[in-house]
């Protein structure tokens, strides 16, 4: 009879079993496809964002190639060359950080690629700006380099365009009119500047010979080519979007192109006239103003539909997710009524025939049951007997091991606060230094740190102050914290007072044991007398100088970790240190502390901490910087040490 009793039960709970598994799979099968098409919009928003920033980026850099040009013709740009420029760089620096971004190699190339772009603009700006108050043929060979810069610069900005397409392949069908649709738009604006340069090239030369003829030409076929490309696109969809487009194809069909033809016939005839040069230029500017409108709709409409196709998803996720819910909860209830109406009874008679086998007379009658004629297993209490046994030996195992887990626990805290006791031991505390005041901030991230501190006054009234970070966390970077501070300190008081910054730290670099972790380190001296101060830099975040009168400086732009390299070299820099003047010294616990979605804090929220117009006292910056931590972080415990130190000048005073 217990093989029926069990058979019963465990077909009842295989049926169950196999019913819910076909239903909950249909339904998972359905919320997987949900959130496979959530990971596929996710790719596209991330590529769409990609293509909005390489498309805006050739935007912005031609705008600001024709704002140049017409600030080096002596015509008013349609935008300033400065306007242009922080344009182009605020491109550039979205572009950047989208390739750098991406997991691959090769877009971190075109990532190098654009940061070189970036610094030949620079310099290339600084010269056209000079140029602009200088004499004519200053200003046209500012324009030459200019362009000639420009030119090869192109390709390369179109080849990261074609790899960033050929890596992502066709355009989702929810943007790919759209996607096409702006590149035809691109292409007539780069047709337009073009034509723009090529003719006011051929009216400066005062004659159009057969040269610019043929590219002007084949330019003016490319700009019909894309303007009617463009007006089939928008004639296959209509949405308001679209509106833009359109205006910007027939303005360009229907004005600028016949501006533009004028301007050719009377170049092949002879010197353009006044008049039809005008319009061609009004025309060009409106040309550029049509297609940048167009640009900006057509991206927020793509941006729109891939939203929107997001939330239409979200939307299947939490239907077919409910629907999952729903199903699971239906097979539980129907799973508790079978158990409830039908094994429980059985379970009923199981255990009064235990008791009555055990000689236990005091259970109550079995309540009447259409199943009451199935006999119960006579072997179960033993069973249960033995469970109950095993369960109170393992109980008690348990417990003596909690037992030995609390007290080792116990111990290894007591070591870590003994630990910690001596780390602080080694940091001096604020206090007035020869012809300075010195203030210091330290929150470690853990019980023990990574960074440490201290000074080493020299009896000129010079002081040199080390600040150490010691890459990695817990007690293996705290115990190489301990030994950097004793080794620099020890170089420090060993060292002539004659001896350069530079020359001590190589010296500590170079018996620093290749077996230990490297650290960073900043290492000042400050000389209150000459109103000066000596900076080397050894991997670790630059000196901030505060004058008196406002604003912040960086000093220093790297040097190598000491222990990375024992050939290293350092340089040493020099900064003036007058009374009233702060000099600050930050491991980058600061600028790296992070909040919950991974996003850093950053040299500029810190830096405008520091630079603010009311200069506050030492105090108040300390509890500002960590006030502003904490609510960028949303809690007190830092991923990583936090000091701060900061010297501040004040009147030497001299002995008699």
């Amino acid at each position: 009879m217990a093989l029926i009793y069990n058979t019963l039960r465990n077909n009842l709970l295989a049926l169950f079993a196999w019913l819910g598994m076909i239903a909950l799979g249909v339904l998972v099968w359905n919320l997987g496809t949900a959130v496979s098409e959530h990971f596929r919009i996710q790719a596209e928003l991330g590529r769409g964002a990609e293509t909005d920033a390489l498309i805006q980026l050739s935007y912005d850099l031609r705008r600001e190639d024709m704002a140049l040009f017409q600030a080096l013709s002596g015509e008013p740009p349609l935008i300033s060359p400065q306007d242009g420029a922080r344009s182009t760089d605020a491109a550039l620096d979205r572009t950047a950080a989208l390739l750098v971004g991406h997991d691959q190699g090769g877009h971190a190339a075109s990532a190098s690629l654009l940061s070189d772009l970036r610094a030949g603009l620079d310099a290339r700006r600084a010269a056209a700006s000079a140029a602009l108050r200088a004499d004519e043929g200053a200003r046209q060979a500012a324009l030459h380099d200019w362009r000639r810069y420009l030119d090869a610069a192109y390709p390369d900005l179109e080849g990261i365009s074609h790899d960033l397409i050929a890596e992502s392949g066709e355009p989702a069908a929810r943007i790919a009119q759209l996607t096409t649709l702006r590149y035809y738009a691109l292409f007539a604006f780069r047709a337009l500047i073009a034509n723009r340069f090529a003719i006011e090239d051929a009216v400066r030369a005062g004659q159009a010979d057969a040269i610019h003829l043929v590219m002007l030409s084949d330019s003016s076929a490319q700009l019909r080519g894309a303007a009617n490309l463009a007006e089939d696109q928008f004639l296959s969809d209509r949405a308001p979007a679209f509106g833009s487009i359109a205006s910007a194809t027939d303005f360009l069909v229907a004005d600028y192109l016949p501006a533009e033809m004028r301007v050719l016939e009377d170049m092949l005839t002879g010197t353009p006239r006044d008049a039809s040069l005008a319009a061609w230029r009004r025309s060009s500017h409106d040309a550029v103003t049509h297609l940048t409108n167009a640009e900006a709709a057509l991206a927020a409409e793509a941006g729109s539909r891939l939203r929107l196709a997001e939330k239409q998803d979200h939307a299947a996720i939490m239907l077919w997710g409910t629907a999952v819910a729903l199903a699971l909860a239906l097979l539980l209830s129907a799973v508790r009524f079978t158990l409830h109406r039908i094994v429980s009874p059985l379970e009923q008679v199981h255990s009064r025939m235990l008791r009555l086998a055990n000689d236990d007379l005091t259970f109550e009658p079995v309540p009447p049951t259409r199943l009451a004629e199935i006999q119960v297993m006579y072997d179960a209490l033993a069973v249960f007997r033995e469970n109950a046994l095993r369960r109170e030996k393992m109980q008690a195992e348990l417990a003596r091991l909690n037992d030995r887990v609390v007290a080792a626990n116990h111990s290894m805290t007591a070591e870590l606060e003994a630990a910690a006791r001596v780390q602080a031991a080694q940091l001096p505390p604020s206090c007035d230094l020869p012809g300075a005041q010195f203030h210091a901030f330290y929150r470690p991230s853990r019980m023990i740190a990574g960074d440490t501190y201290d000074y080493v006054s020299l009896p000129d009234g010079r002081t040199r102050l080390f600040q150490i970070d010691v890459s990695g966390h817990g007690a293996a970077a705290a115990l190489v914290s301990v030994m950097s501070h004793i080794a620099v300190k020890t170089a420090l008081q060993q060292a002539a007072p004659s001896e350069s910054l530079a020359d001590i730290i190589s010296r500590i670099n170079r018996e620093w044991s290749e077996e230990l972790p490297y650290f960073t380190m900043l290492l000042v001296e400050i000389d209150p007398r000459a109103g000066t101060a000596r900076v080397v830099q050894a991997g670790h975040p630059p000196l901030l100088r505060l004058p008196l009168v406002g604003g912040v400086e960086t000093v220093g732009d790297g040097g190598m970790p000491v222990g990375a390299l024992p050939w290293a070299e350092y340089e040493e820099l020099t900064c003036a240190f007058h009374p009233g003047d702060r000099l600050i010294l930050t491991t980058d616990g600061v600028t790296e502390a992070a909040d919950a979605d991974g996003n850093m804090f950053g040299d500029d929220r810190y830096l405008g901490l520091l630079a603010r117009p009311v200069r506050p006292d030492v105090k108040s910056l300390f509890a500002s910087v960590d006030s502003a931590l904490w609510d960028w972080c949303g809690t007190e415990a830092f991923d990583d040490d936090v000091t701060i130190l900061i010297l501040e000048a004040k009147e030497p005073t001299y002995a008699h």
